[in-house]
């Protein structure tokens, strides 16, 4: 399996093949396979270098990174701004496929959907969960092969959302 001996288990006609991947011992990419085999009676078979069932197998060594990291709020007076029911979105883009990422914004699980390399991660403010000041954020994730990605707290265009919890009206006073 991609160059390597494998541990064979089986007996009879059903046999498998098991090799577990080293960095540096293997390539990157489409792993080949070779099998080579023999009767009871030592007649050797064909070299079998393909499967029958049309899967692939991908090494993959690089870690994913985040090239995209935007976060904005529903909040009618302007999206860097948030307060007790309003929806903050993470909108994310991998450099590659990634799996479901965890995100938490102002310290909250946030609900992620999306797919490949486009997520999107909302929370609903709840009032009593926040207090004034900027939202955090945190986006943890990893790319098929488990390569797992450093998390990213913070946005790749200085995007950023701050709680109001409350209204704050000026009041100004006039000679």
């Amino acid at each position: 399996i991609g160059g390597r001996s494998a541990k064979v288990t089986g007996s009879a006609t059903q046999w498998r093949g098991e090799y577990t991947v080293v960095s540096g011992q293997v390539l990157q990419g489409a792993v080949g396979i070779s099998v080579t085999l023999q009767d009871l009676a030592s007649n050797a078979g064909a070299v079998v270098t393909a499967v029958t069932d049309k899967t692939t197998v991908t090494v993959d060594f690089v870690v994913p990174t985040l090239s995209r990291l935007h976060i904005s709020s529903s909040n009618a007076q302007g999206s860097r701004w948030a307060n007790g029911g309003d929806t903050i979105t993470a909108s994310i883009t991998a450099s590659e496929p990634i799996v479901s990422p965890n995100v938490t914004i102002a310290g909250q699980t946030a609900t992620v959907s999306g797919s490949g390399t486009s997520w999107t991660a909302t929370y609903t403010v709840n009032a009593t969960q926040v207090t004034d000041g900027a939202a955090s954020l945190a986006v943890a994730f990893e790319d098929l092969a488990s390569n797992v990605g450093t998390t990213v707290r913070t946005t790749t265009d200085s995007s950023a959302v701050t709680f109001a919890a409350a209204y704050h009206p000026l009041h100004l006073v006039c000679p």
